[in-house]
């Protein structure tokens, strides 16, 4: 509730002096999922976060968990213009299904995350991707895999 609050706060008065103690309270504590939910919250800030880039290194090292990587890696980007593709490459490798998540956050990269070309080009070249359930039919499977399939792209165009 608190974190929403602080978002609400941000969006209408785009004063981020009193809602980045809440955001970085959240980043710094134990329960991954307010700490990624805070991470996002810090993304949508940008540069008006800077302050709040020590906070976000830190929770790259410490958290353990790659949904929060993830999610801190892109709010580095938009906040402080750092591009984390070693750990966007990690999380990609360690969790298949943050693959759509991490390809847009390469593409927000742009050129800055070529040296993650191979991975796309490689997910693109399979002819069963992790998407496709075996022995399991359901009927998001073919938006899930065209939305990846779609994200990879966007990454390999916005990379040259």
């Amino acid at each position: 509730m608190e974190l929403a609050a602080a978002r609400a706060l941000w969006r209408v008065t785009a004063d981020a002096g009193p809602v980045l103690p809440v955001l970085l309270r959240h980043l710094a504590g134990a329960d991954h999922h307010r700490a990624a939910d805070a991470a996002d919250a810090l993304a949508e800030l940008g540069s008006e976060a800077g302050s709040a880039r020590p906070a976000l290194r830190e929770a790259l090292r410490g958290k353990g968990n790659v949904w929060v990587e993830l999610r801190v890696a892109q709010a580095l980007w938009r906040v402080a213009g750092e591009a984390h593709v070693d750990v966007l490459s990690r999380v990609w490798a360690e969790n298949r299904y943050a693959r759509s998540q991490v390809a847009r956050c390469f593409a927000e990269l742009g050129p800055r995350a070529a040296s993650a070309g191979p991975l796309l080009r490689a997910e693109l070249g399979q002819v069963r991707r992790h998407t496709a359930v075996s022995n399991v039919w359901s009927s998001d499977q073919v938006p899930r895999d065209l939305a990846l399939l779609r994200a990879c792209d966007a990454a390999l165009t916005a990379m040259g």
